[in-house]
């Protein structure tokens, strides 16, 4: 008897102890949250609406009324939100979280007939559930994502609480006037207005050049927040016909979010895994773009063809995985090079493409030429724990540059002279910038002539020329 007490008394230590241990870890993780690695004012901004979804909660849990008819119906709301995550998991594990998307319309629908308290607790839920069985991210991002959603959730249950006494329609069951039509529709609107201000808030204070322009007024951005309102407004209309027929509108709902986010998901595929940069295909049909509007305006228009030196020794050598931090750094020392208007693609294998509108062929060079330099200044050797080991693996770029000219016809023939270009700097020696030059530009020089340019002029005045 006396052992088996011994026993019990151990194993109720340690599962004090595991206990203990556990909650220690888990303060550890949240130590580890990328929240505490962004800057000041976005860190400030992520916590602060975190802190705020808090005191709302607390402010709505001290005068939480339980009452059975509310308990049915957010649990008839939040297993069809459940449904709609799961529906969604294939789409969501690719990459775009249609299962997030998909939260609003059931959210809404729970703050304005159940509460916004229970609309607190569905978004936490489905955002633990999106986590746990869709796709596992930082979980700062979850934490955000439910505290805006929660937060949009009683600003819109205010909305249409304000909105019902103004009107006199403050029933949440039976049938709705028009101007009671109305207030669910604003309400439904100030849901997704709020989500989407907090969010674009905390991105544009991490990424201060990105425009509220483009965070908020893009076409697929207004097509989201108005099928997000709309769907929630059909759920909420569903539910007052009958909540039995509210789980027939999940497969609806999931379809309209999933066709939404196909143009997300072409955009995804137009862009390169290992580099951020444009595929081939995406690239050409944009240069096309750049190339007619240059033809047209009669204004400047370059391009440079890059290849990577003996990439395939790289990898022979060092395996796929260097050759891939390879690619993923010359690919960052083009974007550094170039600005923001101009056009930088993978062409394929080890070579990559660059077009550069309003750029003449001087400057082109010059921009050519501070790849060159940048990409043979860098060691590629993994992370090293000797910092006085000589760098044993770099790489080098040989680039090829062209200038369209009124000869030059079609984007085509501007691709091909700038890949011309690119292999007469291969057979110079490698590492090196070769420009094609037509006998109509300006620059006076014979048809196929090659000139290597190594310290090009300070162009500086002619690099920042206003794109028209």
């Amino acid at each position: 008897m006396y052992g088996d007490d011994r026993v019990g008394l151990g194993g109720q230590v340690t599962a004090a102890t595991g206990f203990r241990l556990g909650a220690v870890q888990r303060l550890a993780d949240v130590r580890q949250w990328g929240v505490w690695s962004l800057p000041a004012k976005p860190r400030a901004l992520v916590l602060l609406i975190d802190v705020a979804a808090v005191l709302v909660g607390v402010a709505l849990l001290v005068r939480f009324e339980l009452q059975l008819a509310d308990v049915r119906t957010f649990a008839l709301f939040l297993g069809c939100a459940a449904v709609g995550v799961e529906a969604t998991r294939r789409v969501s594990e690719r990459g775009h979280d249609v299962a997030q998307d998909i939260v609003a319309i059931w959210l809404i629908p729970t703050a304005i007939v159940a509460g916004p308290f229970y609309a607190l607790l569905g978004a936490a839920a489905v955002m633990w559930h999106t986590q746990r069985r869709v796709r596992r991210v930082e979980p700062m991002k979850r934490v955000l994502d439910a505290s805006t959603h929660g937060l949009a959730a009683a600003a819109a249950a205010a909305a249409f609480v304000a909105g019902s006494w103004l009107v006199g329609d403050g029933s949440a069951t039976g049938s709705l006037t028009a101007a009671g039509a109305v207030v669910v529709v604003a309400a439904a609107f100030v849901f997704v207005a709020v989500n989407v201000f907090l969010v674009c808030s905390v991105i544009r204070a991490a990424v201060p050049e990105t425009t509220w322009r483009k965070l908020v007024l893009s076409r697929e951005s207004l097509n989201m927040t108005a099928a997000e309102a709309c769907g929630a407004v059909v759920v909420l209309a569903t539910w007052r016909l009958s909540p039995w027929l509210v789980p027939v509108v999940v497969a609806p709902m999931v379809l309209l979010q999933r066709g939404l986010s196909f143009a997300e998901l072409q955009a995804q595929a137009r862009i390169d895994t290992t580099t951020g940069l444009p595929r081939v295909e995406a690239w050409r049909k944009l240069a096309e773009r750049l190339f007619a509007r240059s033809r047209t305006s009669g204004t400047n228009l370059s391009m440079l063809m890059l290849d990577i030196d003996h990439f395939k020794t790289i990898n022979d050598g060092h395996g796929h995985l260097t050759g891939d931090r390879v690619l993923t750094a010359v690919a960052t020392a083009v974007q550094d090079a170039i600005r923001p208007g101009d056009l930088a693609g993978r062409y394929g294998g080890e070579e990559f493409a660059v077009l550069l509108p309003g750029a003449d062929y001087a400057a082109a060079v010059e921009v050519a030429e501070r790849i060159r330099r940048t990409v043979a200044a860098l060691c590629l050797d993994p992370v090293l724990d000797d910092s006085d080991r000589p760098c044993q693996l770099r790489a080098t770029v040989s680039i090829g540059v062209a200038r369209l000219s009124p000869d030059t016809d079609t984007v085509d023939r501007l691709i091909d002279q700038a890949d011309q270009a690119m292999y007469a700097a291969k057979r110079a020696g490698r590492n090196q910038v070769h420009g094609l030059i037509d006998v109509s530009a300006t620059d006076g020089q014979a048809v196929g002539a090659s000139t290597w340019l190594v310290d090009p002029p300070d162009l500086a005045s002619i690099w920042t020329l206003d794109r028209r």
